[in-house]
């Protein structure tokens, strides 16, 4: 079975924490980075070079803001 590699990028760390618990009870999910906003998902994401990158990303949202639109991108 392949591990599905994931980054979660949240502004509340609650969220994060919850998210993370939900997936890694998956047996084929693997949580490799927890960030707080766009530019952190950036930088994470071309260190770690994810499967799957999770988030909330819309207006208001410092996912948004601080880089968030070059998160696909780094991804690939």
């Amino acid at each position: 079975m392949k591990t599905i590699r994931t980054i979660i990028a949240d502004d509340h760390a609650v969220v994060r924490t919850g998210l993370a618990a939900l997936l890694e009870a998956e047996p084929d999910i693997v949580v490799v980075s927890e960030v707080e906003d766009g530019a952190e998902a950036v930088r994470s994401a071309l260190r770690h070079k994810p499967d799957v990158a999770t988030g909330i990303i819309g207006p208001g949202s410092p996912v948004t803001y601080h880089g968030g639109h070059k998160l696909c991108s780094a991804c690939i």
